[in-house]
């Protein structure tokens, strides 16, 4: 006979709830927010720049970059609060960790230069976390179903 799981062993089990799903699209949008003002330079778009920001003379990259700065961490705690699956914290994680490195290493702001390796790596980070979330669902679902068919037997 086993023992019963205590409420934190339970917890840690891989859950695929409405919630869970929001926080970890938001976890994958904080990292790939990230790129957003060289996605804007590449297929050239603009938009309106805040008129108090004329005074500091920032291009539309910079503003654009400094935002998106500011909204990834708001949303990486709001992902937490959604119990989102620790495994999509490796996205932004690998894009701060990237810029970090380009920025200490060509000592820019904006790295334009480096679009492809941001997209190569999120690209394959994202298969490779969403391929283990999916496996570890499966699993957690195959305990379950084994867990209720001995639970039926020793009824």
């Amino acid at each position: 006979m086993t023992k019963p799981r205590l409420n934190d062993q339970e917890a840690e089990r891989l859950s695929l709830n409405g919630t869970t799903i929001i926080g970890n699209i938001l976890i994958t949008l904080s990292g790939v927010l990230l790129y957003l003002d060289k996605v804007f330079v590449y297929f050239n778009i603009t938009i309106p720049m805040p008129t108090n920001m004329a005074p500091l003379e920032w291009d539309q990259e910079t503003f654009i970059w400094f935002v998106s700065q500011s909204l990834t961490p708001i949303l990486l705690i709001i992902a937490s609060w959604l119990k989102a699956n620790k495994w999509f914290y490796i996205i932004p994680l690998y894009c701060y960790v990237l810029q970090l490195h380009f920025n200490l290493l060509d000592y820019k702001i904006i790295d334009r230069d480096y679009l492809y390796y941001y997209v190569i790596g999120t690209t394959i980070l994202t298969v490779v976390v969403v391929n283990r979330v999916k496996f570890l669902a499966a699993k957690n679902i195959k305990k379950q179903i084994q867990q209720e068919k001995e639970r039926l037997i020793n009824q």
